[in-house]
């Protein structure tokens, strides 16, 4: 649909909701779900994705899921292009990043099953942000896609604590970055732990091992002035 014609339409609803006084809303872009990189690293390996080995898309984790929650971008369209390898979102106003954590099965009393633990790390990808604890998010942005260190970044640590239940608009995209064209990469970190076996000591003590391994969900993409949202 043109845009002359999308105009059109949007000036006779308005002409109608304001004549027969009924209430006006504002139209947003749908919510946007990006596809995240995903990295899997031992327990001794930083955060970093230089670090890690890269899982394939639709592999699920060692720990048996695709990711540990959901990954949003609120007011922006996508678009049928990329642009320096990014998928490219556009929109007319303040974009909103969020995301929904999914651990309940991932957060529990049974040690031989996959866990989210505290970390003491306190860097992701080279960026200190204090003790990760129990995971943390990490946004940077740049003008060219890959000086990360350009921008100052934003980070959250101990996103998976149990008294946070989700991170809404927890970072917002600003008209400024839109027009001036912005790349961002997102990353959502974590270390996990599972009782892999057990070693008998002596005649009755019993020593539990543990296998811990960090994971990196990534999402990347440039973000540009342009197209829908309408406001009605």
């Amino acid at each position: 649909m043109k845009k002359s014609v999308k105009l059109v339409i949007a000036s006779i609803i308005f002409t109608f909701m304001f004549t027969v006084g009924l209430p006006l809303k504002t139209v947003y872009a749908e919510t946007e779900r990006p596809v995240a990189e995903r990295y899997e690293l031992d327990k001794d390996q930083e955060f970093a994705v230089s670090s890690g080995k890269r899982i394939k898309d639709n592999i699920k984790f060692e720990y048996g899921s695709e990711n540990m929650g959901s990954f949003s971008i609120k007011g922006a369209t996508k678009k049928d292009t990329q642009y320096n390898g990014f998928t490219v979102y556009s929109a007319t106003e303040d974009v909103k990043l969020n995301y929904l954590p999914s651990t309940s099965e991932y957060m529990t009393d049974n040690e031989k099953m996959w866990n989210i633990v505290e970390s003491g790390k306190k860097k992701i990808s080279g960026v200190e942000t204090g003790k990760i604890q129990y995971g943390a998010v990490l946004v940077q942005s740049c003008s060219d896609g890959d000086n990360w260190k350009e921008y100052t970044p934003k980070y959250i640590t101990d996103i998976f604590d149990s008294k946070r239940s989700e991170l809404t608009d927890f970072y917002t995209i600003s008209e400024k970055d839109l027009k001036k064209g912005t790349f961002y990469r997102v990353s959502i970190v974590y270390e996990m732990k599972i009782q892999s076996g057990a070693k008998k000591i002596g005649d009755y003590e019993v020593k539990k091992e543990f296998k811990t391994k960090r994971f990196i969900e990534v999402y990347k993409f440039y973000v540009t002035y342009g197209g829908d949202p309408v406001s009605l």
